[in-house]
């Protein structure tokens, strides 16, 4: 049986759930509203209340409904994360970061490479994720994910974290825009 610690998020509709070990190779996150042929996200989306299931690695953020309570919703998700270890199933398929049909620019580069090194390693530890989608005309657009997404102080990190640090190391970025 998989051991979990839960931990809040600064986001008060997620909560991040700590697997002691891998579940997936890569990151995956299911929104309620999209279609999905993942075993996994249609299972839990059973569970009323739950809208929103990021996974990265060790670890998943379940993002809760408005008027849902974490009480009614982590034993379900916890009991169904655990059959699936047990019953070694798939969480799903992995996605890239960045497409591989992408050819990155080398200001694109530099900013990839920024995020992976300071941004993703410190927003994955509120449950969420950060990753690159665009540079258009000084503007970098960024992928909100996990705990991230939809959190009240997420434009708080993009402008007055993400984006300074950015500016500070690539002269080229004006501004950052979620997507």
């Amino acid at each position: 049986m998989a051991e979990f610690r839960l931990e809040n998020t600064p986001n008060p509709n997620t909560i991040k759930i700590n697997v002691d070990q891998m579940i997936y190779a890569g990151t995956i996150e299911y929104l309620k509203n999209r279609k999905t042929n993942s075993e996994f996200a249609q299972e839990i989306f059973k569970i009323d209340g739950v809208e929103g299931v990021f996974i990265l690695k060790d670890f998943l953020t379940v993002t809760k409904a408005e008027d849902a309570s974490f009480n009614d919703i982590t034993p379900k998700v916890l009991d169904m994360v655990n059959l699936f270890i047990e019953k070694q199933k798939s969480f799903g398929e992995i996605k890239n970061v960045v497409s591989d049909e992408k050819e990155l620019g080398e200001v694109e580069q530099k900013i990839v490479d920024i995020l992976n090194k300071y941004v993703r390693p410190a927003v994955a530890q509120d449950g969420g994720d950060i990753t690159y989608n665009d540079f258009r005309d000084g503007t970098v657009y960024l992928q909100m994910k996990g705990s991230c997404s939809g959190c009240p102080s997420s434009t708080m990190t993009l402008k007055n974290g993400i984006e300074r640090m950015l500016q500070n190391y690539v002269p080229e970025v004006q501004s950052v825009e979620a997507v």
